[in-house]
């Protein structure tokens, strides 16, 4: 644990990258709603409105679902709930700075303040312009303290808080300790609305990402080859990620984490922006090449595969080469 004083001064940086991250997000906000008067929040508009409807006494999945239009599960009302007085643009623009701000400090609370440039990324530029829940699931990779938001996009939150420190030794006798939170947000959400599951699972049957990337041909066996570095849980972010049902870009920001240098980070932030090239020149995600799922291999998950594989890869051919030579010297 960090002394105290490193504590404040890291909690005084994420909350000046808080503040001007919700500062773009109001002018994103704005600029979009002028174009799309329908988008007032971009996707956290959806949270928004369920938490209302809770607090009306209507029901949150009285909405016909859609590709584009999937509802989140009740314990995402529950969180949205201190923010659904405020005017949409507000209030997405507050989620968001506060997102930031928790993702900052954890990031300096763990020591390696190079990961900040994850925000330069096109996976977070995304996130950021339709006000997506991933830079906050994002802190759960550090903090299992935040375990409560596993609940509200498990398909992401899991394979980061399962592959994160809650995994590791230092917060092992402290397992319990981080289940209680989401144990009792899950309890609050049911007390609130006892078949929520039953209804948001049958409606969750339309989602475009149903898919997991893992699955698609030809590349997505590919990242299995992770696994050459099992003992890491970075290899195990990757695979378990790609086991899971996903949208485009902001739900691969949790690469971004598999870097183990700032070199390596850039590297992850450059395949993003080349997919961002592509993605422009393509009229649409249903127009990029290989299709969108073999698209998101080839751009986000294969170039973090390589960069974990390759040191595993060069020691195996060392050791192959040192074999073939001590063979040649007894002949």
């Amino acid at each position: 644990m960090p002394p105290p004083r490193t504590l404040a001064r890291a909690w005084g940086a994420a909350a000046m990258l808080g503040v001007l991250t919700g500062g773009l997000c109001f002018v994103v906000l704005k600029s979009h709603h002028s174009v799309k008067p329908e988008v007032t929040a971009g996707d956290f508009q959806w949270s928004l409105r369920d938490a209302r409807d809770l607090v009306a006494g209507r029901d949150p999945y009285r909405y016909p679902p859609g590709p584009y239009a999937i509802p989140y599960p009740v314990p995402a009302a529950l969180v949205v709930l201190p923010l659904a007085w405020m005017p949409d643009l507000w209030a997405g623009s507050v989620f968001m700075g506060l997102s930031v701000m928790l993702l900052a400090f954890a990031i300096l609370r763990s020591g390696q303040e190079w990961r900040l440039a994850m925000l330069l990324s096109w996976s977070f530029i995304y996130a950021l312009l339709w006000v997506q829940w991933t830079p906050l699931l994002c802190a759960l990779w550090f903090l299992p303290a935040l375990a409560a938001i596993v609940l509200i996009k498990p398909n992401i939150a899991l394979p980061l808080l399962l592959a994160g420190e809650f995994g590791g030794e230092l917060w092992r006798h402290r397992r319990g300790q981080w289940l209680l939170p989401p144990a009792g947000l899950l309890v609050a959400s049911l007390l609130w609305y006892p078949t929520w599951p039953l209804v948001w699972y049958r409606q969750i049957s339309s989602y475009q990402g149903i898919s997991p990337p893992l699955f698609a041909l030809p590349l997505g066996p590919l990242v299995l080859l992770s696994l050459l570095a099992w003992r890491d849980r970075r290899a195990w972010l990757i695979v378990i990620l790609a086991l899971m049902p996903q949208r485009m870009v902001y739900d691969q920001l949790p690469i971004m984490l598999v870097a183990g240098s700032r070199r390596q980070l850039w590297i992850l932030i450059l395949a993003s922006w080349i997919n961002c090239a592509i993605f422009l020149n393509s009229n649409g995600w249903s127009y990029v090449p290989l299709g969108w799922q073999n698209f998101l291999l080839a751009t986000l998950y294969l170039p973090a595969v390589g960069m974990l594989v390759w040191p595993k890869v060069k020691d195996i051919c060392g050791s192959f080469v040192t074999t073939a030579s001590v063979a040649d010297t007894r002949l």
